[in-house]
């Protein structure tokens, strides 16, 4: 066991790749509540999703808006992973490395937003912990933890942890994308509320 490099949690460290999952992250928003990103299955709508979020909303708040997120790196609220709202399940255990920035992360981040569905192919989505953050990491289902720990030691200041998710329901920071990097998503769908099968 290891702590993670913010030191809320102790992890196992593999010793061998870990293997990405396809699977397909979703951003949720809705005026006055705080975005949620879900990881699941490319098989659910989002729609599907959005009407169980809403279920456990209050009064008039409601989420009806959603983003396909298919690449980059969304910032998450700084609240302990695990806890509250903060859920997810991994393939067990992670994988460490040390990076030092290039001073790419001192640009704000940019969102990319694609012409159509067919942009990047299947991704996969992995929590990233440095000291001062924890942020989720949408890339090519392909890579595995070592490979991806190779290629982020310019983009990360310090000790980083990877851990593959393989579904998930998190609260995004107030950034919707990190500093120094770009965000790669599919257009945003709005549903009127009233077409929401809760109402």
């Amino acid at each position: 066991m290891r702590k993670t490099p913010d030191g809320s949690r102790e992890v196992i460290e593999m010793l061998v790749p870990i293997e990405g999952r396809v699977s397909k992250v979703v951003r949720y928003s809705g005026m006055g509540l705080r975005d949620r990103i879900v990881i699941g299955s490319p098989d659910v709508a989002p729609e599907l999703l959005l009407d169980i979020l809403n279920r456990d909303c209050d009064g008039r708040l409601v989420y009806d808006n959603y983003q396909v997120l298919r690449g980059g790196l969304v910032p998450l609220a700084d609240v302990p992973l695990q806890k509250g709202d903060q859920t997810f399940a991994n393939r067990g255990g992670g994988t460490f490395g040390s990076g030092r920035s290039n001073g790419q992360s001192l640009r704000p981040g940019e969102i990319h937003i694609l012409d159509t569905a067919a942009g990047p192919g299947p991704t996969a989505a992995w929590c990233l912990t440095t000291r001062d953050q924890k942020a989720l990491l949408i890339t090519p289902a392909a890579l595995n933890s070592f490979e991806l720990a190779e290629r982020l030691p310019s983009h990360v200041e310090g000790e980083f942890l990877i851990e593959m998710l393989s579904a998930g329901v998190m609260t995004a920071g107030t950034e919707p994308v990190a500093r120094g990097w770009r965000l790669i998503a599919e257009p945003i769908v709005h549903v009127p509320v009233n077409t929401l099968s809760f109402h």
